[in-house]
């Protein structure tokens, strides 16, 4: 192999970089460091043609120079078989009810059950069960990898008297989250590669959500929504503080870009606390909106 970057020696945090030119395709990334004492750091990024930064490992030594780290860590959770994997424990962002989806394409996500949505992305690494699989099991444990966008805890999908109606809001709190409202929650089935369609109903129309990822060194994913029956609903394609029209797409928040396959325009409005973008749904049989969400990082 080459040395790309050599840190060598014994020293406080120092970052360093070097170049290295690679054809396309998968490659190695080889770190070696060795124990010491003292405070602890170790992390990696890399950037490149069409990449500003992307994190390949993040620090994950102990805090403040202790002995252990400050989560519990050494149970790590992945994909194997090419296989999607999910996670049932208790969440860190999410209600006592979200489950977390790990895929082989290091995208992972976490739907919560009482929302009745997605509320949390993250690439990388899925979970480290130690937490709830060493010992008495308590607690909350945040997702593993990294760049983690965290989208506003509310439900997807809701009926309204009108564009203008403002959308139903969930008390929060570990233990006495709210449930969405209208929506009940009539659990997954595992399809091709173990990947989960979430199902709920809202009144006479079943709703399927599926997660289809997509690999590369920025993964992303599209979120089909599936309704079969009748009746006039509205999707919340993102709540944030700042929501603006980018290209064929929409950015939210700050790193999170969404590209809509709707038959019918998306609204833009004010809500509680910021933006809210909205899709109307007319259900006469069936009806299908694909989203795309990709990271926007620049």
């Amino acid at each position: 192999g080459e040395v790309v970057v050599n840190n060598d020696g014994v020293h406080g945090i120092v970052n360093k970089s070097g170049s290295a030119n690679l054809n396309a395709g998968i490659a190695l990334v080889r770190i070696e460091f060795f124990e010491k004492g003292g405070g602890e750091h170790l992390s990696l990024d890399m950037s490149g043609p069409g990449i500003k930064k992307l994190q390949l490992a993040r620090n994950t030594a102990p805090q403040g120079g202790g002995k252990k780290p400050a989560i519990a860590t050494g149970n790590p959770i992945d994909p194997v078989n090419n296989e999607t994997v999910m996670y049932r424990n208790f969440i860190q962002g999410a209600s006592p009810r979200g489950i977390g989806v790990g895929y082989p394409e290091k995208l992972n996500v976490c739907f919560d059950a009482n929302a009745m949505n997605l509320v949390m992305l993250w690439h990388g690494a899925f979970m480290d069960g130690a937490k709830h699989w060493n010992g008495r099991g308590q607690g909350f444990q945040p997702p593993l990898g990294h760049y983690l966008i965290s989208l506003k805890r509310t439900q997807a999908i809701a009926q309204l008297a009108n564009a203008e109606t403002p959308w139903p809001e969930l008390k929060l709190g570990n233990n006495d989250d709210d449930r969405a409202k209208g929506l009940r929650f009539r659990g997954y089935r595992l399809v091709e590669g173990r990947r989960p369609v979430f199902k709920y109903t809202a009144d006479n129309t079943v709703i399927e959500d599926y997660v289809i990822p997509q690999g590369g060194a920025l993964p992303s994913f599209t979120r089909q929504l599936t309704f079969t029956g009748s009746g006039k609903y509205y999707y919340l394609v993102g709540a944030d503080g700042s929501i603006e029209k980018r290209g064929n797409g929409w950015k939210i928040g700050n790193s999170l870009k969404v590209t809509l396959d709707s038959p019918d325009e998306p609204i833009l409005r004010d809500g509680a606390g910021g933006k809210e973008l909205l899709v109307p749904v007319e259900v006469k049989g069936k009806a299908i909106i694909r989203a795309k969400y990709e990271w926007d990082l620049n």
